[in-house]
Formats: structure tokens, sequence, C-alpha cells
């Protein structure tokens, strides 16, 4: 689940809390090592492990912070960590994305009132500068790839956009990847088991938390979406190796 800013505990640049499930950049010094939490990758479920397994985690800087920037305010202390991320096919990510994001607009009060999480996306719904630009700008999957994957400032200089590309987190100013192990979605757990194995903790049963439920991403997409894709996000695209594959 998602928390507001209103349950951290300011402390400098690291904010601590006692509740598992927050999305961010994280970091342990008990155990050395920080995560770069891209959106819809996986990053809740590894929240959770982190959580559980190293009571000193908090959050570094803004949600969803840029490595570049937790790299500015560690200073020299950045390279004490071990540091990864996870990755995704961007056509099936932004299905997830677009999926998520819709799917709140059906939450109601008593939904909010029963699930942690469902609250929390109907506060989002309400306050999120992203979520709010995702519901003026689009109401089918076709309006979502062509209206709000096209530009990165979409809200009062929001940090947030559906334009980056997974390596604009992941990169310095020269395009140098700055974290240690980049993992995938599509070979989640034993991605996650070899990063527990580094930390030095125990993955255990790995579940996965804020799924978003949804048919096979290729049929979201005709030949034209299919290719707006493959353009704004080719970086990630050629670097990573991903390709569409249809059912």
């Amino acid at each position: 689940m998602l928390f507001s800013d209103s349950r951290y505990v300011s402390s400098g640049t690291k904010r601590a809390f006692s509740v598992k499930g927050i999305v961010g950049m994280l970091l342990s010094d008990s155990r050395k090592v920080l995560f770069v939490h891209i959106q819809k990758t996986g990053g809740e479920t590894v929240a959770e492990i982190l959580t559980k397994h190293a009571p000193d985690i908090c959050r570094l800087g803004a949600k969803h912070e840029f490595a570049k920037f937790g790299k500015l305010k560690l200073g020299s202390g950045w390279n004490d960590y071990f540091k990864f991320a996870f990755v995704r096919n961007p056509w099936d990510r932004l299905v997830s994305w677009y999926s998520m994001i819709r799917r709140a607009t059906r939450i109601t009060r008593l939904d909010a009132l029963l699930s942690s999480r469902k609250r929390s996306h109907l506060q989002q719904r309400a306050s999120n500068p992203l979520w709010r630009y995702f519901y003026e700008n689009c109401s089918s999957f076709e309006e979502f790839i062509k209206n709000c994957t096209d530009q990165v400032e979409v809200a009062d200089g929001a940090l947030y956009s559906f334009a980056y590309n997974q390596l604009d987190y992941l990169e310095d100013g020269n395009g140098s990847i700055l974290v240690d192990f980049i993992g995938r979605f599509e070979n989640f757990s034993e991605d996650l088991r070899t990063l527990a194995m580094k930390a030095g903790i125990q993955s255990g049963r790995i579940t996965h938390a804020n799924v978003s439920v949804h048919r096979h991403y290729s049929t979201y997409y005709t030949s034209e979406l299919e290719k707006i894709v493959r353009e704004r996000f080719a970086r990630d695209i050629e670097y990573f190796g991903y390709d569409f594959e249809r059912l």
C-alpha cells in the first residue's frame, strides 16, 4: 500500500517509517542496500521484503527518486551501498500502469475502509498530479498511449511522468548506469532471490503486491500504438533487449 507524506518522520534527507509497503528509493544502513523503485516493476513486493528483514529501512528523497539524485544526497557514501532496481517490458508496464489507475475510478469509500491499498488509491485519485493528468487526458488505452506518454512535465514541475524511460531512473547525466544490479520483472522471483543472497536476507515465499489485473498486454495494442511505444521508449527497448510479443 502507499502512504502519504504525513506518515513519515523526516530525518534529514532520509525518512524513517514503521510500516511496510511504502514506495520510493529505499536504503538500509545495516544491510548496506539501496533500492531504486521504478513504478510497476514489482517494487512494493521488494519494499515489503526489505521492511521485514531490515528494521532500519528508510526512504531517501521523493517517491520514485532517480538514482542520480540519491547519489547527490549521499555523496561519497553512495559507494557504500549495493544498489539495485527492477525493470519491465515497456509495453507490458504501460498496460499495468493504465489498468491500476483506471481501476481506481471504481473504488468506493466502503472499499477504502476495508482495504488500505484501495484507500491509498482513492487518495491518489484525488491528489496525485500524475493521476489527475491521466484522468483529464485519456478515457481509453489508446488515448493513454497517445496523450500521456509524450511529455515529461505534466503538472507544476512534477517529477513523475509516464514518458520517462526506465533508464532515466538509473543513469547519471552522462549515460552511465548507477546501480549494481538490474533485475527483470519477467524473471522476478529468481532475480529477487539472487538479491536476497547478496543482501544476506531470506526472501521466503514471494507474493506480488499491488498487482494489476489485465489481459496479456499485446491484446491492448494496435499496430499504431505498438509503434508509438517502440519509438518513445526506444532507449529501454534497445538497452534491455525487449520486444513486443503477441499471443
